[in-house]
């Protein structure tokens, strides 16, 4: 598996590269070409100065600069959850063990709206807000 490096690019925007082949900006800058644009919008979501874009393998992500700190604690702790259980499963644990799948299925039995988000959620490994 290649080595991960954090770039950071252009408007504070943050790469990880899996690579460092070629970076997606570099030391030219071409001027705009028209009136400077103050609004972005990224699947419909409108994206402004001073705001935040994340982007990964699995998607984009704006942020508010007032939430910007609350977001990034929160990546970082489930970064740490699918770390954690990344390491128990390379030492062998299944996944069904690693979610404690059978005692979940006797709860589901016992409440069928019992969600395996909400169950994860519980037990602290779920890896989503």
């Amino acid at each position: 598996m290649p080595r991960a490096a954090a770039v950071s690019g252009p408007r504070g925007f943050h790469w990880t590269c899996r690579s460092l082949g070629a970076c997606p900006y570099g030391q030219r800058r071409v001027p705009p070409a028209g009136r400077r644009m103050n609004t972005a919008f990224l699947d419909g979501v409108a994206e402004t100065d001073g705001d935040h874009v994340f982007a990964d393998d699995d998607g984009v992500l704006v942020v508010a600069s007032d939430r910007v700190d609350e977001v990034i604690e929160l990546a970082r702790e489930i970064q740490g959850v699918e770390t954690a259980q990344a390491e128990r499963m390379r030492a062998g644990t299944s996944l069904r063990d690693e979610l404690a799948f059978s005692a979940y299925r006797r709860r589901q039995a016992a409440d069928p709206e019992l969600t395996l988000r909400s169950y994860l959620r519980e037990r602290g490994g779920a890896i989503e807000v």
